[in-house]
Protein backbone atom coordinates (compact mmCIF):
# COMPACT_ATOMS: atom_id res chain seq x y z
CA UNK A 1 0.00 0.00 0.00
CA UNK A 2 1.23 3.64 -1.16
CA UNK A 3 1.08 5.74 1.97
CA UNK A 4 -1.29 8.31 0.38
CA UNK A 5 -3.68 5.67 -0.03
CA UNK A 6 -2.93 4.28 4.02
CA UNK A 7 -3.24 8.46 5.03
CA UNK A 8 -6.42 8.80 3.55
CA UNK A 9 -7.75 5.42 4.92
CA UNK A 10 -6.54 6.24 8.45
CA UNK A 11 -8.04 9.81 8.25
CA UNK A 12 -11.45 8.60 6.61
CA UNK A 13 -11.68 6.03 9.51
CA UNK A 14 -11.10 8.96 11.98
CA UNK A 15 -13.75 11.02 10.20
CA UNK A 16 -11.30 13.84 10.01
CA UNK A 17 -11.01 16.43 6.65
CA UNK A 18 -7.51 17.63 5.79
CA UNK A 19 -7.63 20.64 7.49
CA UNK A 20 -8.83 18.75 11.03
CA UNK A 21 -5.09 16.35 10.06
CA UNK A 22 -3.34 19.55 9.35
CA UNK A 23 -4.65 21.02 12.64
CA UNK A 24 -2.85 18.23 14.53
CA UNK A 25 0.31 18.38 12.83
CA UNK A 26 2.83 21.12 12.80
CA UNK A 27 4.92 22.34 9.81
CA UNK A 28 8.90 21.83 10.41
CA UNK A 29 9.13 25.39 8.79
CA UNK A 30 7.25 27.39 11.03
CA UNK A 31 4.96 25.61 14.21
CA UNK A 32 1.98 25.68 12.41
CA UNK A 33 -0.71 23.61 11.13
CA UNK A 34 -0.04 21.81 7.70
CA UNK A 35 -1.93 22.96 5.18
CA UNK A 36 -4.66 20.62 3.45
CA UNK A 37 -3.17 21.08 -0.03
CA UNK A 38 0.39 19.71 1.37
CA UNK A 39 -1.35 16.71 2.68
CA UNK A 40 -3.59 16.01 -0.31
CA UNK A 41 -0.83 15.83 -2.60
CA UNK A 42 0.54 14.08 0.02
CA UNK A 43 -2.56 11.52 -0.07
CA UNK A 44 -2.43 11.70 -4.20
CA UNK A 45 1.80 10.33 -3.87
CA UNK A 46 2.75 14.24 -5.76
CA UNK A 47 4.76 14.89 -2.51
CA UNK A 48 6.67 12.99 0.34
CA UNK A 49 6.34 14.24 3.54
CA UNK A 50 9.74 15.01 5.55
CA UNK A 51 10.61 13.14 8.27
CA UNK A 52 9.32 15.26 10.51
CA UNK A 53 5.47 15.15 9.59
CA UNK A 54 6.39 11.31 9.31
CA UNK A 55 7.04 11.06 13.03
CA UNK A 56 4.02 13.06 14.31
CA UNK A 57 1.92 10.84 11.41
CA UNK A 58 3.15 7.83 13.40
CA UNK A 59 2.50 8.92 16.51
CA UNK A 60 -1.00 11.06 15.81
CA UNK A 61 -2.50 7.13 14.41
CA UNK A 62 -0.13 4.96 16.94
CA UNK A 63 1.50 3.48 13.88
CA UNK A 64 5.07 2.05 13.77
CA UNK A 65 7.72 5.19 12.01
CA UNK A 66 9.24 2.21 9.75
CA UNK A 67 6.02 1.07 8.33
CA UNK A 68 5.02 4.90 7.34
CA UNK A 69 8.94 5.24 5.95
CA UNK A 70 8.25 1.92 4.23
CA UNK A 71 5.25 3.48 2.37
CA UNK A 72 6.83 6.41 1.14
CA UNK A 73 9.54 4.44 -0.35
CA UNK A 74 12.33 5.51 2.00
CA UNK A 75 14.32 2.92 3.51
CA UNK A 76 13.99 1.34 7.30
CA UNK A 77 17.52 2.53 8.66
CA UNK A 78 17.87 -0.82 10.71
CA UNK A 79 17.54 -2.17 7.68
CA UNK A 80 19.46 0.03 5.57
CA UNK A 81 22.50 -0.26 8.07
CA UNK A 82 22.42 -3.72 7.81
CA UNK A 83 22.74 -4.21 4.32
CA UNK A 84 25.63 -1.15 4.81
CA UNK A 85 27.22 -3.52 7.30
CA UNK A 86 26.88 -7.08 4.40
CA UNK A 87 26.36 -6.04 1.35
CA UNK A 88 26.92 -9.52 0.08
CA UNK A 89 23.53 -10.76 2.10
CA UNK A 90 21.47 -8.09 0.14
CA UNK A 91 20.38 -10.84 -2.43
CA UNK A 92 19.69 -13.40 0.22
CA UNK A 93 17.53 -10.36 2.12
CA UNK A 94 15.57 -9.33 -1.11
CA UNK A 95 14.95 -12.84 -1.69
CA UNK A 96 13.26 -13.27 1.81
CA UNK A 97 11.12 -10.39 1.87
CA UNK A 98 9.62 -11.58 -1.65
CA UNK A 99 8.69 -14.97 -0.71
CA UNK A 100 7.43 -13.84 2.78
CA UNK A 101 5.19 -11.49 0.32
CA UNK A 102 4.37 -13.88 -2.43
CA UNK A 103 3.14 -15.97 0.57
CA UNK A 104 1.64 -13.97 3.07
CA UNK A 105 4.08 -14.31 5.60
CA UNK A 106 3.64 -11.87 8.64
CA UNK A 107 4.79 -13.66 11.99
CA UNK A 108 7.78 -11.97 11.99
CA UNK A 109 7.79 -12.40 15.64
CA UNK A 110 8.45 -15.36 15.20
CA UNK A 111 11.52 -14.57 12.74
CA UNK A 112 12.77 -12.68 15.86
CA UNK A 113 12.98 -15.40 18.54
CA UNK A 114 14.83 -18.15 15.49
CA UNK A 115 17.50 -14.74 15.70
CA UNK A 116 17.51 -14.53 19.07
CA UNK A 117 17.70 -17.82 20.05
CA UNK A 118 20.37 -18.37 17.52
CA UNK A 119 21.93 -15.88 19.07
CA UNK A 120 22.28 -17.39 22.25
CA UNK A 121 23.46 -20.77 21.43
CA UNK A 122 26.38 -19.74 19.31
CA UNK A 123 27.29 -17.71 23.00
Amino acid sequence: MQLGDFLRDERKKRKWSLKELGERLKSPRDGGSVSPQYLNDVEMGRRTPSEQILEQLAKLLGKDIAILRAMSERGVPEVDKYLADLPDEGPQVGHVFRKAREVGFTDWGRVERVITGHKRKKK
